[in-house]
């Protein structure tokens, strides 16, 4: 068809304009698609479609889509404007821009909820205890009192009524009162009375009551200490009476509660004296021939000792003493000394 004929181009402009307004409601079409707005419905055109060739659109890159991160929501990514490339109708005036076909992409699974892996926390070492050092102040300690150990001491261990004793403590509470010693049912104050001096000894004297022969447990109140002894009372004598305080009750003291009695045998005039602290003598153990009494009540009482004379002696045990002085071995029984 030539361009100079009238007729020809007449004939060819329905065609033009049926294809000018099929790519308009194209892309209105492709608008409204993109824009999420419902298009504005166009009639359709009587006359039927002409399809024309459309050069195929560029292949669309696509950006790798990463995996969304467990516990968030993908974020939206911005959509970019779509080119939509140049379509040029042969032997028209005008070009239109025709949206080119949007890639199909597969859809993608539901992503599955992950599971939560609960981390396992690691035990901590377990470290010993660490000792607590505390420093105690030291504080000056008070100077602790001594311990007492009150005893006594008598001499002689053993006597007849009448008999003087003495009595000797040590290690008492100073300034405290000796109190009055019982043999039995019968008590018997120090005479004179004493107490306990700075050092905390004392020295009492007491009488042996009138009381029968025995043993008796002796209690001696000092203070607030109550020590005690045993004592042994002698029968009396049958024979001589010796005062207590004659010398050879001190002088034998050595020999206290050993000694059962001692005779002499004064050979100028032929006399026999006699100390029987025990009440035990018999003249059987005597010399005969020195003809001693039988009854002691023949016999004068023997009040000293002379160590440089010869005495008849009767111990219970025997027993190495001083006595005045002299050095005296005795054997159990009689002994001539």
């Amino acid at each position: 068809m030539g361009l100079g004929s009238s007729g020809g181009v007449k004939k060819s402009r329905l065609p033009v304009f049926l294809i000018y307004f099929t790519i308009a409601c194209i892309v209105l079409l492709a608008l409204g698609a993109c824009g999420g707005e419902d298009p504005t419905p166009v009639p359709a055109a009587p006359a039927p479609p002409v399809a024309m060739p459309v050069p195929p659109a560029p292949p669309v890159q696509l950006l790798p889509t990463q995996p969304p991160a467990p516990f968030e929501q993908p974020a939206a990514q911005p959509q970019s404007p779509v080119s939509t490339p140049l379509v040029v109708v042969p032997g028209g005036r005008f070009t239109s821009r025709v949206p080119a076909a949007q890639p199909t992409v597969a859809p993608s699974e539901e992503p599955k909820p992950a599971t939560l892996q609960v981390a396992t926390p690691t035990p901590s070492p377990t470290l010993a205890p660490t000792a607590t050092i505390v420093v105690q102040p030291v504080l000056p300690t008070e100077t602790p009192l001594p311990v007492r150990n009150p005893s006594i001491s008598i001499t002689p261990g053993s006597g007849q009524p009448g008999t003087d004793v003495t009595v000797a403590g040590t290690d008492f509470v100073p300034g405290s009162p000796v109190g009055a010693v019982r043999f039995g049912g019968v008590s018997v104050s120090p005479n004179p009375p004493v107490g306990v001096d700075s050092l905390g000894s004392f020295f009492a004297v007491i009488v042996v009551p009138n009381v029968a022969a025995g043993s008796y447990n002796l209690t001696f109140p000092v203070g607030s200490d109550s020590p005690s002894t045993t004592f042994i009372v002698q029968a009396a004598p049958s024979g001589p009476v010796v005062p207590s305080n004659a010398p050879i009750v001190s002088t034998l003291a050595p020999l206290a509660g050993n000694l059962q009695w001692v005779a002499f045998f004064e050979n100028d005039t032929k006399s026999w004296s006699l100390y029987d602290p025990t009440g035990t003598f018999t003249s059987a153990l005597l010399p005969v021939f020195l003809s001693p009494p039988a009854s002691p009540g023949d016999y004068t009482p023997l009040t000293s000792i002379d160590t440089g004379l010869s005495y008849h002696w009767n111990l219970q045990q025997a027993d190495t003493v001083q006595i005045a002085g002299k050095e005296y071995q005795f054997e159990a029984g009689y002994n001539l000394k």
